[in-house]
């Protein structure tokens, strides 16, 4: 199992198109931190840090809320078109660099040399973990280039609550750890999204038998995630539930647990049909 784990990971991460995918999303990254006013707060601490009497007068009204984590993506980029333009997309770009590979392997005949060489059982184990941690890094590494670049520019610092300033409340998910430990916040912010975004990139493999088209199966994710949201949104009026905008924990309500939890059940189930249809293949 090590060995063909090995050899699938380096597929879905030593190639032209995963590579092409990372700058894209930097791309992403980077547009959506200079399109805040933590730009503007940085141009001035650079001029302060050089002696400029004008940026001087501007820095020293900044105050506990000028600080990385408040324009990181998810917060203040939020209002960037650059990162909506990202969110909207996201799916697509988790799944180019690896998503069609399963069926590549049928078209070619791959298939039958890795069944033949490590069974039935490891092969597909080892295709749906490699795609899943294929989406999920892709979706998370922006966000990770965001905060660095963020961090880079303006002081790392801590939110603090009595400022009001901050768009976590008390009545949203970990409310109490963004402002007592913002550290591990981050990880499980980071988890969580790893975590959706690889289940997303995966409902390529469930629907590899209701369409075998490659191209098609590019935008199945898409196709069910976006309208997910739709249907969410105009149908059952919780438009910020979600897996497009839940999975930003910022917005995630605790009383919108219990639905945004059940959406990821689904997903996860839709995912193992891969596993009941795999009986199909033979070599």
């Amino acid at each position: 199992m090590r060995e063909i784990m090995k050899i699938e990971l380096k597929r879905a991460f030593i190639n032209t198109k995963f590579y092409i995918v990372v700058f894209v999303s930097t791309i992403f990254a980077i547009g959506s931190f200079f399109t805040t006013p933590g730009f503007t707060i940085a141009k001035n601490w650079f001029l302060y840090m050089n002696g400029d009497l004008d940026a001087s007068y501007i820095i020293e009204k900044c105050d506990y809320s000028d600080v990385a984590i408040e324009i990181w993506m998810p917060n203040y980029g939020a209002s960037s078109k650059f990162y909506f333009l990202w969110l909207i997309i996201l799916p697509l770009l988790c799944i180019i660099p690896y998503g069609i590979t399963y069926i590549e392997d049928k078209s070619s005949g791959l298939i039958n040399q890795y069944i033949i060489k490590i069974g039935k059982g490891k092969y597909y184990v080892s295709k749906f973990i490699t795609l899943f941690i294929s989406g999920g890094t892709i979706a998370t590494l922006p966000l990770f280039i965001n905060l660095i670049i963020c961090s880079m520019a303006l002081p790392f610092g801590l939110p603090v609550r009595s400022t009001q300033f901050y768009p976590v409340k008390e009545y949203n998910l970990f409310s109490n750890l963004y402002y007592q430990n913002i550290v591990v916040y981050l990880m499980l912010y980071f988890l969580i999204y790893f975590v959706v975004y690889g289940l997303i990139t995966c409902l390529a493999l469930a629907f590899v038998y209701f369409e075998e088209n490659k191209y098609m199966l590019l935008l199945v994710p898409f196709i069910i995630y976006f309208s997910e949201h739709v249907i969410i949104s105009f149908g059952f009026n919780r438009y910020d539930t979600s897996l497009l905008l839940a999975t930003n924990i910022i917005n995630l309500r605790y009383e919108n647990i219990l639905f945004y939890l059940l959406q990821i059940i689904v997903l996860f189930l839709f995912d193992f049909l891969f596993f009941f249809r795999i009986r199909r293949d033979v070599i």
